[in-house]
């Protein structure tokens, strides 16, 4: 079975389990279910083609793709939907901007109250809610309603991108009391390659974008971080503040985007958070999300407004997935792609020696532990890119002649080694460590799906000096199309960025800094002078790292 037919074979489960009597099935028991295939579900959740919130259900742009393969239960919900729409043009336009409950709306418009759920489930892909609340219990609708026909139910979207395609980029970022950051700033480049000396922060400048992530994607834990590491200065007050600025890459305003955090660690709390644009020429700034104290507000100029009151260890931006919250809701989805890959897991046991389910829009874990399945994608929808690769690995691995893919067991797929003077193919878990950690790298920039931001911590681990012009030119491609941080001890590598890729982190006087060599204009001159390989010489003299 292809993955197209396994993802619409998912589908069709879901609909005809919301259509019978026993209901939309519950997430939590249809990920144990289909527990060998969940992260499969979680692409169809990402794709836009199911819905989670309490039970999945198909949206919209799911049941066209089981419409196209000819599934009738699809074109019956198709014509459910067709149909309702009517009906809640009516309700819209006896009262507009009334809140509604889905009971009484069911029993109005001659609908059972999950049938009511699902149209309006499938109906909040086209904006047509105001508000709601959990799964539609109450809903307001907005005026758009009024513009939809029955043929924008059926036919394909040519709006714009859902907000899950629109990528914010971080551009700088600012910390203060976390850890051993106080009035800490850094602006980043594309790529920003950091040195420095160990204990000047730069795992826990990493580490801080980190939790931001984590943030996102649940509350804050007690304790924070997992470790057992305390995230507050020593010595200092529990509280720490970071602030990022994001872009879009166009025309659109920069974003300033500030969390505030107090302790104690064992019970931590959002005290602040805020979400504008970033002022220009005196313009105000838009505000999106503005909380203090866990309540506040979060808007979209021209869309819904919401008032909220959320637990005290949780960020509003989490919340914020409702399409008509444009700008938070893509700040949203960038933010919870963020990659970190602090060292790929290449030991003898390691998950990725091993046959891995295949999956749609596969990004590489953070230990590489589905590196099969990843390439595996690669190969299928991106030949070129899989050419690609193959010819770097020729450029790095004499006597290396192609990689192969098979099918061990149903689902699974496992990543082959063909090399010269060898008659069978090796399976990915019989290679060398180096090897591993070099596909993993190029599997990663190469990878169609690229998260916004990858960070990776020291590239250069375990592989020969020769391949790493090779891994730098792979970072810098990748850097076309995401935001690339990399960690650093690499003379070797270092050479292969500008100057003004380059970033030292040091320690003054126990303030922790991020210091731009290029604004030296003395080191600019003599690298100039001196070509790329200066910069190695500099780095192994520590003169990069003592810059005044």
């Amino acid at each position: 079975m292809s993955d197209a037919d396994a993802d619409l074979d998912i589908l069709l489960d879901v609909l005809r389990r919301s259509q019978g009597p026993g209901g939309p099935p519950e997430v939590a028991r249809f990920r144990v279910e289909y527990e060998g295939r969940r992260r499969q579900i979680d692409a169809l959740v990402d794709k836009g083609w199911l819905d989670k919130r309490d039970h999945y259900r198909v949206t919209l742009p799911g049941l066209r793709a089981l419409g196209r393969e000819g599934h009738e239960e699809a074109r019956q919900e198709l014509e459910l939907v067709t149909q309702t729409l009517s009906g809640l043009k009516g309700l819209y336009r006896r009262d507009p901007g009334a809140e509604l409950t889905l009971d009484a709306s069911a029993e109005e418009l001659s609908l059972t109250v999950e049938q009511m759920r699902r149209v309006a489930s499938a109906l909040s892909s086209l904006h047509v809610f105001a508000t709601w609340h959990g799964e539609f219990a109450k809903f307001v609708l907005a005026e758009r309603v009024l513009d939809l026909t029955p043929g924008d139910v059926t036919k394909e979207s040519e709006e714009r991108p859902e907000p899950a395609a629109m990528t914010w980029s971080l551009s700088s970022i600012a910390i203060d009391g976390y850890r051993g950051f106080r009035g800490f700033h850094a602006e980043l480049s594309n790529p920003t390659a950091i040195i420095g000396a160990n204990g000047t922060g730069k795992t826990s400048l990493v580490d801080a974008l980190r939790l931001l992530r984590s943030a996102v994607q649940g509350p804050l834990p007690p304790g924070i971080e997992p470790g057992g590491r305390s995230s507050f200065r020593a010595g200092g007050p529990e509280r720490f503040e970071l602030e990022i600025i994001l872009g879009s890459g166009d025309q659109r305003p920069d974003l300033r985007y500030r969390v505030g955090v107090l302790g104690p660690s064992s019970a931590p709390q959002i005290f602040a958070e805020k979400l504008s644009s970033v002022s220009k020429d005196g313009v105000e700034p838009t505000v999106y999300i503005d909380f203090s104290g866990g309540q506040g507000t979060v808007t979209e100029p021209g869309g819904p407004r919401y008032h909220w009151q959320i637990p005290p260890a949780e960020l509003a931006l989490r919340r914020a997935v409702d399409p008509g919250l444009w700008t938070c809701s893509s700040v949203l989805g960038s933010i919870f792609r963020w990659a970190f890959h602090p060292g790929f897991d290449t030991g003898p046991n390691a998950e990725l020696r091993r046959s891995v389910f295949s999956s749609p829009f596969p990004t590489l874990t953070e230990r590489g532990e589905n590196l099969s399945a990843v390439l595996h994608w690669i190969k299928l929808h991106d030949p070129n890119a899989f050419s690609e690769l193959e010819t770097r690995l020729r450029g790095v691995v004499p006597g290396f002649r192609a990689l192969g893919l098979t099918t061990p067991e149903p689902g699974k797929v496992l990543a082959l080694w063909h090399e010269e003077g060898i008659d069978r193919p090796l399976p990915i878990g019989d290679v060398s460590d180096g090897i591993l950690r070099f596909l993993c790298i190029a599997a990663l920039c190469l990878s169609p799906g690229l998260p916004p931001l990858v960070c990776i911590d020291e590239p250069e681990a375990g592989l020969h000096p020769r391949a790493l012009p090779v891994v730098a030119d792979l970072l810098h491609r990748a850097a076309d199309r995401a935001q690339v941080i990399v960690l650093t001890h690499s003379p070797d590598l270092l050479s292969c960025f500008e100057l003004s890729e380059i970033a030292v982190m040091r320690r003054e006087g126990g303030t922790l800094e991020f210091v731009r060599p290029e604004d030296s204009t003395a080191l600019r001159r003599h690298v100039e002078e001196m070509g790329p390989a200066a910069i190695s010489r500099l780095h192994v003299s520590d003169e990069l790292e003592s810059l005044p």
